[in-house]
């Protein structure tokens, strides 16, 4: 729509000369638009066979054993759609559609059957773990392992603000999750529950801690990324200690080592801030 107009000076000039015949151009567009005649139409979709199609102000649709699904719509229209299949990563899209018949191919991608991670343990000792997503994108099995033979630590001290550390100590972790949102999210949470064990790699002795030397480890998660496959994430960690001697267990920690975050029992011991900071890489 266009209209074009020489203008008189003034406000009262503008309002009666251009304004007004704006107006009526706008008018007599819309009303042309208003009357003019939709036809019906069919779109069809082809996907993987059983895809679930979300298409906005229609019901749901369910792709067939072949991967076809069909929607009656009045042409012309804007479809916005999002096609969800377990293990496929989501496709959303929008299509403006005209033709009386009309197939639109969606094109899925496989979602991630593995991860890798590195990261910081209380940004401080360096560890990395292995996933595999027996569903892809939603559960996934982990193993890890936590070395605190050196770490760099950052201290309130005023006779010191860092230096390294070492500990003849390590923690290999075993343990299972799942994802709570769409895989492909800015923002997705995860949560899981495992074991873990403590291994002793001093001079003269390898093997299991003997005060404590395993318990159980629950992790809540969120990642952030705008791409699909390789994701910041922040993850807290709460270790439940077994042992059968708490006052021994306290009397393990180095003596610099501060037991803010730490609860103790009878039987264990609990530490709810132990946190991670890492890189996910997806494959």
């Amino acid at each position: 729509m266009q209209t074009q107009k020489s203008l008189a000076r003034g406000a009262a000039g503008l309002e009666r000369g251009f304004w007004s015949e704006v107006l009526q151009a706008a008018a007599e567009y819309y009303s042309q638009a208003a009357a003019a005649k939709s036809l019906p139409g069919t779109v069809v979709f082809q996907t993987l066979p059983g895809t679930q199609i979300e298409v906005a102000g229609t019901e749901d649709l369910l792709a067939d054993a072949v991967g076809q699904s069909s929607l009656q719509v009045q042409l012309p229209l804007t479809l916005s759609i999002r096609a969800r299949r377990q293990g496929f990563y989501p496709v959303e899209d929008k299509f403006y559609v005209t033709q009386e018949l009309t197939t639109l191919e969606l094109e899925q991608r496989r979602g991630a059957r593995f991860a890798f991670d590195v990261y910081l343990n209380n940004m401080i000792f360096p560890g990395f773990e292995f996933s595999w997503f027996p569903m892809p994108n939603l559960l996934f099995v982990r193993g890890g392992f936590t070395t605190y033979l050196a770490g760099l630590l950052f201290s309130g001290d005023s006779e010191q603000t860092s230096l390294f550390v070492s500990q003849t100590l390590s923690l290999i972790d075993l343990g299972a999750g799942m994802y709570l949102n769409d895989a492909d999210r800015n923002l997705r949470a995860y949560v899981g529950l495992g074991g873990f064990l403590r291994l002793v790699t001093a001079k003269g002795y390898f093997g299991l801690e003997p005060i404590a030397p395993g318990g159980l480890q629950a992790f809540l998660g969120i990642e952030y990324s705008r791409r699909l496959k390789q994701r910041f994430y922040l993850e807290l960690d709460p270790l439940l200690y077994f042992t059968s001697d708490t006052l021994l267990l306290i009397g393990s920690f180095p003596p610099e080592q501060r037991l803010a975050g730490y609860a103790f029992f009878d039987w264990g011991a609990f530490y709810f801030l132990n946190l991670r900071l890492g890189f996910r890489w997806q494959i």
